[in-house]
């Protein structure tokens, strides 16, 4: 029997999940930035469970989907009452199709979330574009800052060589290097924490990025399985049909009952 904790639509959420604890460890970024993190995480914390709420039903309904059509297809084979065997299938095919309307609903979410998310990423990265437009702009008054620092230290062992007629102008060169150095300083110190800032958010969108493939990922999964249900809905109904028109004949009644329960088999290994 498949473990539901360990197959693709369980590893899809557990991506998703490792994701977002990456995306909330960030630090050091814009604060429009931060706005970004903290909704991409309330997406994914408003949708997951759903989605795992929604994998939770389809394995209980295969699980007892697969018990239904077996005795239905024991029942055909022992030749019970056909009227018997059909309430079997149309137990089966209600249970179909409400779930085909709660797979349908937690796949319209997740492709919502995915929208959602795909927004936050270029959002990002006109963040992204600021910021980098910030660093090349600080980095002109910085390489202009340092010039300026270079220039006063030229004239300061001018005016020094000069001796006691150079006083004068040593001592006012000495003022415009303090004032000039600590211009140099602030901007560098602008620089670190820019660069930093550029380095995590840089990160963080192309975290959202992973995120956003992700749910893409998870919504076509639901995709399919919202199919998955649909073919088993429609088989199970031409087995109705069947007993319906059968006349007393069970052959191919059998065959369609032992089609679906292979399909409900199916759908609870890729639900898990």
């Amino acid at each position: 029997m498949s473990d539901p904790s360990t197959g693709f639509l369980s590893q899809a959420i557990a991506n998703a999940e490792a994701v977002e604890r990456q995306i909330a460890s960030f630090g050091n970024i814009p604060d429009t930035a931060q706005t970004i993190q903290s909704q991409s995480i309330t997406l994914l914390n408003n949708t997951i469970p759903k989605i795992q709420a929604i994998q939770a039903k389809i394995q209980n309904f295969a699980s007892l989907a697969s018990l239904q059509l077996t005795k239905a297809e024991s029942e055909l084979s022992n030749n019970t009452s056909l009227d018997t065997i059909k309430f079997l299938l149309l137990q089966v095919n209600t249970e179909a199709n409400s779930l085909k309307t709660d797979v349908d609903g937690a796949d319209s979410i997740t492709r919502a979330t995915f929208s959602d998310i795909a927004e936050l990423s270029k959002q990002l990265n006109g963040v992204e574009s600021t910021l980098n437009s910030e660093i090349i702009s600080l980095n002109v008054q910085l390489q202009s800052a340092s010039q300026e620092v270079s220039a006063i230290q030229s004239k300061e062992k001018y005016y020094a060589l000069l001796g006691i007629l150079g006083l004068a102008g040593l001592a006012a060169a000495i003022a415009l290097l303090v004032e000039a150095e600590k211009k140099l300083n602030s901007l560098a110190s602008n620089m670190h924490s820019l660069s930093g800032q550029a380095s995590q958010l840089s990160m963080i969108s192309t975290a959202v990025k992973s995120m956003n493939a992700d749910f893409l990922t998870l919504s076509n999964k639901l995709l399919s399985l919202k199919n998955a249900v649909d073919f088993l809905s429609s088989d199970i109904s031409e087995v109705i049909n069947d007993i319906d028109n059968a006349k007393g004949e069970r052959t191919m009644a059998k065959l369609y009952i032992l089609t679906s329960l292979r399909e409900v088999q199916t759908l609870k290994i890729d639900a898990s």
